[in-house]
């Protein structure tokens, strides 16, 4: 689609790679905050018992070693992620202050944390938007297309991210309305 459009082989190559790996990596990194929010939300209730802190603490850190980044949770509190941290692989341990620690450091967070309703963004849903806002930064916004006859979109940039995402379903209505939210314009 990006060579129809003009560009390079090798830099359409290059910058098909670029969206598909920022679609996946947005799609993880959203996975990976509903389960921070998730175990923080956990950890605020009182009368927690030592057992199930150690477990979700051991959930934390995992994903703390995993992928070094615990989300923006820790933007608007006045716990620095280390001191958490620390106090995270205290509770493993088992020690009771650190324990008592997290339950504080969780409650004082749990309050301004959210996750979005409904259904999850997919990978391709990332980089179908990603595609949207390409296109429309070097040629104009652009839509999808429906074709009445057979109930399916056939517009290239739907075609391609289907190719790209190996989803033959995807459905790029979704995206269009994300983007077009970003945009800041009402859309139907």
């Amino acid at each position: 689609m990006l060579i129809e459009r003009g560009q390079h082989p090798l830099i359409a190559r290059g910058i098909s790679h670029w969206i598909m790996r920022l679609g996946e990596d947005e799609a993880k990194k959203a996975r990976m905050q509903r389960i921070v929010v998730d175990a923080l939300r956990f950890l605020a209730k009182p009368g927690r018992a030592k057992r199930s802190i150690s477990r979700r603490a051991a959930a934390l850190l995992e994903l703390w070693n995993t992928t070094s980044d615990l989300g923006n949770v820790f933007d608007a509190g006045d716990v620095s992620v280390f001191e958490f941290e620390e106090a995270l692989e205290g509770a493993l341990r088992g020690d009771i202050a650190a324990c008592r620690r997290v339950t504080e450091v969780a409650a004082a967070l749990a309050p301004g944390l959210s996750v979005r309703r409904g259904p999850k963004v997919s990978a391709a849903g990332f980089g179908h938007e990603l595609l949207l806002r390409c296109v429309a930064n070097t040629v104009g916004p652009k839509s999808y297309t429906s074709d009445p006859v057979s109930g399916d979109f056939t517009d290239p940039m739907t075609r391609a991210t289907r190719l790209a995402f190996g989803n033959p379903r995807f459905d790029p209505r979704p995206a269009f309305r994300r983007q077009g939210a970003r945009r800041g314009q009402k859309l139907n």
